[in-house]
């Protein structure tokens, strides 16, 4: 059906340069490879946030914001044609008036951002001579479950997926899809944030294609938070249980189940980064060492839990050694939990000695 899926960001989308930049990159890196590409979108830098701003607040202002920021994108990338268009797709924002509650409403709205940037792409896809076809994530990816933060089912989106794509016009270089967005009993539902990211593996894994692309404005998946640690250094391989178990934990603000369709369907390299540089995500490298990737932590209440993460930690001289490790810095935790099934070692502390144990445990990574 198509060689390879690619899905753009937000992060790479703050204004009509990156648009026009990332969709160079998109040909240069992949079409001009003569291979037909997935595309996946997802709204502008900050425009989910906007909106849900603007439905919290029944903020009529807000709406309007985001409707400006697209239309001036459109304008300088397309002029009036390409506005119009956008203007239909945004309409339904320029009704805000009260705060909006229901779940189904909600979602629809939010969906809107993936949608005008779908149509961008396409839109400067084609006036560089990459020949495309538009297809609305809700003719392909059936959902189920909370409109809000709904899962996508597997065995209905690989049937719409064939019938959509069985008579592809040959000369197509470029499916654009939105991410995010599905269908769901009752109309259009979302998959959460970061929900592009799981449609763009789920479209890999169905589709039997060898490689999957997220591009975001980071060139990988970091040892540590490089604002909390500094000599933080890019991860070159990770297993996707490394990987998922990472994304729980907020690492890249991936989608928590990014990684379910290929572990559940079929592998698929994932490669995490920038068009030139990017962390690899395989089967299985967790037999090769490091086994500590990274560490990471997640708030929760007053509380944060603070973790290693790879593979065959149940080594009891790596236990040893970082209970030793975060005794000697004189952190005291309140507990620590060791998951072999989770690939991860996990430290409960209070929220103002995270950032220590954080250092701490990182000099672990990339050693043992």
């Amino acid at each position: 059906m198509y060689d390879l899926v690619v899905k753009i960001g937000g992060s790479v989308l703050r204004d009509y340069k990156d648009y026009i930049t990332q969709t160079k990159m998109l040909k240069k890196s992949y079409i001009a490879e003569a291979k037909l590409v997935l595309v996946v979108v997802s709204a502008a830098s900050g425009v989910t946030n906007q909106i849900i701003k603007a439905m919290n607040n029944g903020s009529r202002k807000v709406a309007n914001q985001i409707t400006e920021k697209y239309l001036s994108i459109a304008e300088k990338i397309g002029g009036r044609h390409l506005t119009r268009k956008l203007e239909e797709i945004l309409r339904p924002l320029s009704k805000i008036e009260n705060r909006i509650t229901d779940p189904r409403h909600r979602a629809k709205l939010l969906s809107l951002g993936e949608e005008a940037s779908r149509e961008i792409i396409s839109y400067q896809l084609e006036s560089i001579g990459v020949k495309t076809l538009q297809v609305p994530a809700d003719n392909i990816i059936s959902a189920h479950g909370h409109p809000l933060n709904a899962s996508i089912d597997y065995t209905e989106t690989l049937h719409n997926l064939k019938k959509k794509l069985d008579r592809l016009d040959g000369k197509i270089q470029a499916i654009i899809v939105e991410g995010f967005v599905g269908k769901g009993d009752y109309g259009r539902f979302v998959l959460g944030r970061g929900g592009s990211d799981y449609t763009a593996t789920t479209l890999a894994s169905l589709g039997s294609v060898k490689l999957v692309h997220l591009i975001t404005d980071v060139d990988g998946i970091y040892t540590g938070d490089p604002k909390i640690i500094k000599n933080a250094k890019r991860v070159e391989v990770m297993g996707y249980k490394e990987a998922e178990i990472a994304a729980q934990y907020g690492v890249k603000k991936l989608h928590p189940k990014t990684f379910e369709p290929l572990i559940k369907i079929k592998p698929v390299e994932v490669r995490i980064g920038t068009w030139n540089k990017w962390t690899t995500i395989v089967t299985k490298p967790e037999i090769q060492p490091p086994k500590i990737k990274l560490v990471a932590s997640k708030r929760h209440m007053n509380k944060s839990r603070v973790s290693l993460i790879g593979s065959n930690l149940v080594s009891p001289g790596l236990i040893s050694l970082a209970l030793e490790l975060v005794k000697s810095s004189g952190i005291e935790f309140n507990e620590m939990t060791l998951s072999p099934v989770n690939y991860s070692i996990v430290f409960t502390v209070e929220q103002h000695a995270e950032a220590l144990l954080l250092s701490t445990l990182h000099n672990l990574v990339g050693v043992y």
